[in-house]
């Protein structure tokens, strides 16, 4: 079925859709299995753990992996925190360009890891506007709009 997928994306991008992540991913899978609920360590590096120098390129993988899934339980609980705040100001305008990043920002970091560590300039302008987005819904919550 997977392989289904490939050959559509294949045809129309002349790309596969697997470029060697689903191998790697794989072995970051079985590595957080051993280690499910704190992971190893923020200092960890992939050399150390599977013995190649390569990044996760999955924000999500890469969390369970270094605080386990406590630390993902706790990242997808930040998220959560950000759409209610998107939802209640879903009719300002400014809150629903956030929250349309953030829907987006959320399938990118299926595929790279910039939200803290990889590149954080990328990181910078995410935390920016998603400072913009809740204080707008905060601005119209103080002034009972919601």
């Amino acid at each position: 079925m997977i392989s289904i997928y490939n050959d559509y994306i294949f045809q129309f991008t002349g790309k596969p859709l697997f470029t060697g992540r689903e191998l790697l991913w794989k072995q970051i899978m079985d590595k957080i299995i051993e280690s499910p609920f704190f992971g190893y360590g923020l200092g960890i590096s992939m050399t150390e753990l599977i013995g190649i120098n390569i990044s996760e390129h999955n924000l999500f993988f890469a969390t369970a992996l270094r605080i386990g899934l406590i630390g993902l339980f706790i990242l997808l609980l930040l998220f959560f925190v950000f759409w209610n705040f998107f939802w209640m100001g879903r009719f300002n305008h400014y809150v629903k360009l956030t929250a349309c990043f953030f829907i987006a920002f959320i399938v990118y970091q299926n595929f790279e890891i910039s939200l803290f560590s990889d590149n954080m300039a990328v990181a910078m302008w995410f935390w920016l506007i998603m400072g913009i987005g809740v204080s707008n819904v905060i601005d119209k919550i103080e002034k009972k709009d919601i």
